[in-house]
């Protein structure tokens, strides 16, 4: 894999949570997240002296990435945890992920890249398709329904039907059932149209560990 898709290691010190301190607000700190090395200004640090082990508690603002949108938010770093800063705010891709191919423009051709945090795998394939993606990648992600999140709303997911038909479903809306006799995940969900039907809507209730492969389509820029 070329260096091109790393961060100058030059300019990113690795360090121990303990070592940092209120002097570093204004530094950037790096996090891999969706394939990407993402930068973050850290804005203010404080401990949390609750915490037995001893943690800082940062309020950091990240720079966007291909995927993820700019935001401002709270990350806990324990003393005896690993961080990173770096010099300047690049956004690269992480080595080894979907995100490197598509930037180095490298398909692997006999096997997928997997990238997995928690209960969340992406699996990145290759797709050739006629209409608008005439060339790209299908992300296919594994999601269990205990760890569907508002984000998950409006997103589809594939389904066979008995014929062996595979087509999209897209969730509408969803609610966890923690209590009561069948606990579980109600969804909401819109069946799209096939050859051999319309469209149509109708409810779900399945199990927390039932799992759903969402897809998302990426073309290639020309």
């Amino acid at each position: 894999m070329s260096t091109e898709s790393q961060p100058d290691v030059a300019t990113m010190q690795r360090i121990q949570g303990r070592d940092l301190s209120p002097a570093n607000v204004g530094q950037y700190m790096i996090r891999a997240k969706n394939g990407y090395h993402q930068p973050g200004e850290i804005l203010d640090i404080v401990p949390i002296r609750a915490d037995r082990g001893g943690a800082w508690l940062l309020t950091v603002k990240w720079v966007a990435t291909p995927v993820d949108a700019a935001q401002i938010s709270q990350a806990k770093v324990a003393f005896d945890g690993p961080a990173a800063l770096i010099e300047a705010p690049l956004v690269r891709a992480v080595p080894g992920t979907a995100a490197a191919q598509l930037e180095l423009g490298e398909i692997p051709e006999d096997q997928a890249v997997v990238e997995e945090t928690g209960a969340v795998v992406s699996d990145w394939i290759k797709l050739v398709q006629s209409g608008p993606y005439v060339d790209g990648m299908t992300e296919t992600t594994t999601v269990r329904a205990r760890d569907l999140t508002p984000r998950h709303v409006g997103k589809v997911f594939g389904n066979g039907d008995e014929s062996g038909l595979t087509y999209f479903i897209k969730v509408l809306n969803f609610r966890a059932i923690e209590d009561g006799p069948k606990p579980g995940v109600q969804l909401w969900l819109r069946h799209s149209q096939i050859e051999t039907r319309p469209a149509y809507d109708n409810e779900w209730h399945v199990p927390f560990d039932r799992e759903f492969k969402f897809v998302e389509l990426t073309p290639f820029k020309g």
